[in-house]
């Protein structure tokens, strides 16, 4: 009974990874070899062979030792992994040792060799990949069984176009399954003019698609609105069903039916996947709203394919592209989109830029009322961190749902946190009752008959790359929690916070925040755990005294406490990497005798009540800029003159009139503003003699 327990988790967990994220092994399954050693293998082709040759035609052979898992040769499939297709990998192994009660494969050997594959390449855990296990048979001892080849074998498919094109390195040519797919299907399902069926005949996979996306571009932009009358709706009605009968199948009519059962919708924005599997999902739309032309509340139509033919690599959130836009009432061309976007995107599934489609159609069409989103079940959503912009709710109609896959977690979440709403064949969920977690996974729901699936969405490095991250800025605090090993960059400014958040604490690698415009009065332990933070931007608060603990931020770079109601500083923290420090702003009079920042380069300390600076300011030889503006100050300390990196002095709204001689030193000294001072021309002019290269502002 344990057993088939076992075994029922273990296929639970191949069939979830395959259906939400098409991996073959999930990390819970590569870090339990005990539990799940005989189902891996036993899921495997497995052949045996005494006499084993390797073909290294269209293969990439990695190799391992008998009894190792390290790779030697890793960079033969990193130089050629952007360019080509893999079909199947094998694994191979020796039949050996064979004891009295025979043949024990080293299972922590096999995962240990999968592991340490997908560090090379993670996206050779790919569900549709076919895997093999290769099992020398001619093994007699330790020394021949040693000279013979352990290791991997990746088969790949590889077009002469693509070779010849290789230094194309933002494209991803699409698998070759799937673009011949598009193809065949476009040339049966259209009349195409004889020229093109010319051109087309003799011509490669590529090649056919960028002569098919010209005539269908040129197309679009000859097609004019045509008046619709019964007639066009008849013919229409016809090759819409047409389309879905050659790119689907009339048996699956989630959307039809969703539709029919939600006439309430009006002036509605359509979101639709247009990706491999979803375009019989998307043309059924059109088929409804052409069905029902007078009263269908559909306006306006948004495709989007994930990014055109970009490779993964080149995919950044937000910045994915390959969406297109139509109006509902210009049905014609709708029809020739559809198969210009399918072209475009070559017909793959996999992870979409789902939020991405939806925000550009908001822009593209502002006056929509319901924003209904024609959602793929089996794929992730790629960009799901966006869903944090859009402040309407959303429709999500679930295609290819049923009870053995449940409902992709990450659409239950995009329904509940936009408060939409989720619609399946047979049903239409409103007001979801769900608890979600930090990342946005199920905790619980209550009271609905259906199933929710089990998806690695949320975890995969292949839809958050570090580079997301680097560049990404949260605004809200729980969301960056999610990812609270990766978030870089933090913006709270403007939220009305009166502490600094406990949670901050949390993020370890934070790097920039900002709490800019809140209401904080002191700064407290959070922040002090930030140790890779670079900057901070505490402006605009309440905040009366800087402590010494700042120190603790080793990393600090930018620190700007301006605009606060900072009265004394007795001290400030050591700060050796910090660049740039802003006070301004404040009511201070004085500053600390010492300064510790050998690193400084732009020092604020406009609108203050200073009357002097310390002599320390001399210590700050990397100085480049300092603002004493709007102070009290009527004697500069002659150790001004240690400061021979400054290039802008501004002193301008002082009572000075006479600086000390050493200003004569600052060689590089570019601006000088000495504005709302005691100065006479006659000193001026004698300035500028003693600092020609110096602009001097005096008015």
């Amino acid at each position: 009974m344990k057993k088939i327990k076992s075994l029922i988790t273990f296929c639970f967990l191949l069939i979830t990874t395959s259906f939400f994220a098409q991996e073959k092994f999930s990390n819970e399954i590569l870090n339990n070899v005990k539990k799940y050693g005989a189902d891996i293998e036993n899921s495997f082709e497995i052949t045996e062979t005494s006499n084993f040759q390797i073909d290294t035609i269209n293969r990439i052979v990695l190799k391992n030792g008998l009894r190792s898992s390290k790779y030697l040769n890793p960079d033969s499939w990193k130089s050629i992994k952007e360019d080509v297709e893999v079909n199947s990998i094998s694994i191979v192994f020796s039949k050996y040792p064979i004891r009295k009660n025979g043949y024990s494969m080293n299972h922590k050997l096999l995962f240990n060799r999968l592991k340490n594959l997908f560090q090379i390449d993670p996206l050779l855990n790919d569900s549709l990949i076919d895997w093999k296990i290769i099992l020398h048979t001619n093994c007699k001892n330790d020394i021949q069984v040693d000279s013979l080849f352990h290791g991997i074998i990746i088969e790949y498919k590889k077009d002469e176009e693509i070779i010849d094109s290789i230094q194309v390195s933002n494209i991803n040519i699409p698998n070759s399954n799937s673009a011949s797919d598009v193809l065949e299907t476009i040339e049966s399902f259209n009349d195409l003019p004889e020229e093109i069926l010319l051109d087309i005949k003799t011509r490669n996979p590529i090649e056919k698609t960028e002569i098919l996306i010209d005539y269908f571009e040129e197309l679009l932009k000859d097609t004019v609105t045509t008046e619709v009358t019964p007639t066009f709706l008849k013919n229409h009605k016809y090759l819409i069903n047409q389309f879905i009968r050659t790119y689907g199948n009339n048996n699956d009519s989630v959307v039809y039916k969703v539709f029919d059962r939600n006439r309430q919708w009006k002036n509605a924005l359509i979101i639709a996947d247009w990706t491999g599997s979803m375009y019989q999902h998307g043309a059924q739309a059109l088929l409804w709203h052409t069905l029902n032309f007078e009263t269908s509340g559909l306006e306006y139509f948004t495709l989007f394919n994930d990014g055109d033919l970009k490779s993964t690599k080149a995919k950044h959130i937000g910045e994915t592209d390959g969406v297109y836009f139509e109006k509902a009432d210009n049905i014609d061309k709708i029809v020739k989109l559809y198969q210009l976007v399918m072209l475009k995107g070559g017909g793959g599934d996999g992870p979409e830029n789902d939020i991405e489609g939806i925000l550009k159609g908001i822009e593209k069409f502002p006056m929509h009322s319901e924003i209904i989103l024609i959602a793929d079940n089996n794929a992730c959503v790629r960009d799901i961190e966006l869903l944090e912009y859009i402040d309407k709710p959303i429709r999500v109609i679930i295609c290819g749902y049923n009870n053995k896959r449940g409902i992709n977690p990450q659409y239950l979440h995009i329904a509940k946190e936009s408060g939409g709403s989720l619609h399946t064949i047979d049903l239409d969920i409103h007001n979801l009752q769900v608890e979600l977690n930090k990342k946005g996974e199920i905790k619980s729901l209550i009271d609905y008959d259906f199933k929710i699936g089990s998806s690695n969405c949320y975890n995969s490095k292949s839809i958050y790359p570090d580079s997301y991250f680097d560049n990404r800025i949260y605004t809200n605090l729980d969301s960056a929690k999610s990812y609270k090993k990766r978030v870089v960059n933090l913006d709270l400014s403007s939220q009305s916070i009166e502490k600094i958040p406990r949670k901050i604490k949390k993020l370890k690698i934070l790097q920039s925040l900002n709490l800019s415009n809140n209401k904080i009065s002191k700064i407290t332990r959070p922040l002090y755990n930030s140790y890779y933070l670079e900057t901070l931007d505490l402006s605009h608060n309440k905040i009366s005294e800087i402590p010494f603990k700042l120190s603790w931020l080793k990393k600090l770079k930018r620190l700007d406490l301006s605009f606060n109601k900072i009265d004394s500083i007795s001290s400030l923290p050591r700060l050796d990497y910090l660049i740039h420090l802003d006070l301004s702003n404040n009511s201070f009079s004085y500053l600390p005798t010492r300064l510790d920042f050998k690193n400084l380069q732009y020092l604020y300390l406009k609108n203050n009540n200073l009357i002097e600076l310390p002599v320390s300011i001399g210590r700050l030889k990397k100085l480049k800029e300092l603002s004493l503006s709007g102070n009290s100050i009527s004697d500069l300390t002659k150790r001004i003159g240690y400061l021979k990196k400054l290039e802008i002095l501004d002193l301008s709204d002082n009572d000075i009139s006479e600086l000390p001689k050493q200003i004569n030193r600052l060689r590089k000294l570019k601006s000088l503003i000495l504005s709302g001072n005691n100065f006479t021309n006659d000193y001026i002019e004698y300035l500028r003699k003693i600092l020609p290269n110096t602009t001097i502002e005096n008015q």
